[in-house]
Order: structure tokens, then C-alpha cells, then sequence
């Protein structure tokens, strides 16, 4: 039996969407868990900070999680949210370092900084940054963002952008 109604790409996408940021908020969750369990046992006011940089970072990692709607190779969004990213991300692995026993946990924000940045790129970029390593030459780290190119016309009858309207997503 056939149903009536069969869900399309779009909406699969968006379960998928859903199941990233879960993963996020889930791991960043049971990370800054971990560490405010040792705050209760030891009150260390460095591990105070860690949570408080811990939970900076996943708030603007869930935010950074909507910008992979684009899809795979989609294009870096705005510098500013690239930088808060990864700078939240920094701050709670360099306090890690010197919060004691707290350095891998510090640095899975960093970690998970980059495999949000990664889908976004195309090809050799996008395994550099896992790698962290920096290609020489690709012009994929300043691509813009799908959302700021919105305003060229997309050369369809029309003149609309399939990102903008359901009727061209495949």
C-alpha cells in the first residue's frame, strides 16, 4: 500500500537537520555536565569558567547548525558567525588547559567548531580543516553564504531562487 502523501527531500533534510543539532546539544550537553559535576565536588572557580565558556559555545553552536541547511560545499555564512564559532570554541579549550583534568574537555567544543565549518566547505578544504591543516590555494574559505547572494537573479523563469521557493527544491 501506497500512502497518500510521500514526504520529498526537504523534509528528510530537515530530520537530518534536526538530528545534527540534537547531537550537538547532546554532546556538548553530557561535556559541560561532566565538568560541572567536578565543580560540585571541588567548587574550583576555574572550572566556573570553563562551564560558563562551555555553555557560550554551545548556545552559538546551535545557532551555526541552521547555517548547514545550505547542504554540503554550501559556502561559509557571515565572517561574524565563523569567528564567534571558533572563538567560543577557543575559549573553552584554552581554559580547559589550564582548568586541572579539564583539557579534553575543553576541546571537544573546539572539535565540534570544526566539523561544523567543514560541511560548509567544498572538497580539499573541507578535509584540510578535519585535518587542520590549511589548503594553499582555495577560494571555497571565502565563499559567501547561499543567504547573501539571495538578491542575484538565479537566471530561472521568473527570476526566484529555488532556496526561496518550494517549487524548484529537488
Amino acid at each position: 500500500m501506497v500512502p497518500d502523501q510521500v514526504r520529498g527531500v526537504h523534509a528528510t533534510w530537515v530530520y537530518t537537520l534536526g538530528s545534527i543539532v540534537f547531537l550537538v546539544l547532546f554532546l556538548d550537553a553530557i561535556t559541560m555536565l561532566s565538568v560541572a559535576e567536578r565543580v560540585a565536588a571541588t567548587g574550583d572557580r576555574m572550572l566556573v569558567v570553563l562551564v560558563v565558556s562551555m555553555l557560550a559555545a554551545m548556545v552559538v553552536q546551535v545557532r551555526y547548525c541552521w547555517f548547514l541547511r545550505v547542504g554540503r560545499g554550501g559556502g561559509l555564512p557571515a565572517a561574524r558567525w565563523t569567528v564567534a564559532l571558533l572563538a567560543t570554541g577557543g575559549l573553552a579549550w584554552v581554559v580547559g588547559l589550564f582548568a586541572e583534568g579539564a583539557a579534553l574537555s575543553g576541546a571537544i567544543l573546539l572539535w565540534v567548531a570544526a566539523c561544523l565549518i567543514a560541511p560548509l566547505l567544498t572538497g580539499t578544504a573541507r578535509w584540510g580543516i578535519l585535518a587542520g591543516v590549511r589548503p594553499s590555494r582555495s577560494p571555497t574559505w571565502r565563499s559567501p553564504h547561499p543567504d547573501a547572494r539571495r538578491s542575484k537573479p538565479s537566471g530561472r523563469a521568473g527570476g526566484h531562487s529555488c532556496s526561496t521557493r518550494s517549487c524548484c527544491r529537488s
